[in-house]
């Protein structure tokens, strides 16, 4: 019985997030955040998902030259 209820709730989201609406809403969002709060928009989750393909070593050496401000 709870699978059906959790099965139903999900096709039910997945359904209403799959309308152009829902599309345009994000969009709307993203352009109100760029205008609105251009600071918190950065770039960090684009370099900590690069940053985790290079080994512990070369993170060191990136980390003491961002410190020492090279």
């Amino acid at each position: 019985m709870a699978n059906h209820t959790v099965t139903s709730v999900l096709t039910s989201i997945g359904t209403l997030t799959s309308r152009p609406a829902a599309f345009l809403i994000l969009l709307a969002y993203a352009i109100l955040w760029m205008i609105f709060e251009r600071q918190s928009l950065d770039w960090h989750g684009a370099a900590i998902t690069r940053i985790d393909d290079e080994e512990p070593e070369e993170i060191e050496k990136h980390r003491h030259r961002q410190q020492r401000g090279d």
